[in-house]
């Protein structure tokens, strides 16, 4: 029972990465974000806040939209 319930806890933790990676993956996103992605980890940042498509969430001061962009894409409109 315990093994059952640690292998679903773990196919939770795990299985967003989809989602983020489809938002990182969205055309038309700039060269400069491609480039951004590689040192600001945007997937483990979402991962880590647990973003979940249906949410709402609030980028304050999002500056350039960096991630307001990602953010939409993962949690729709």
């Amino acid at each position: 029972m315990r093994l059952y319930l640690f292998l679903l806890l773990s196919l939770l933790a795990f299985g967003g990465d989809d989602i983020y990676q489809s938002a990182l993956q969205a055309k038309g996103r700039s060269e400069a974000d491609l480039t951004r992605d590689e040192t600001s980890k945007p997937a483990e940042v979402m991962a880590f806040a647990k973003v979940q498509p249906g949410m709402k969430v609030l980028d304050i001061l999002g500056g350039g939209g960096y991630y307001s962009e990602l953010l939409a894409a993962v949690v729709g409109e």
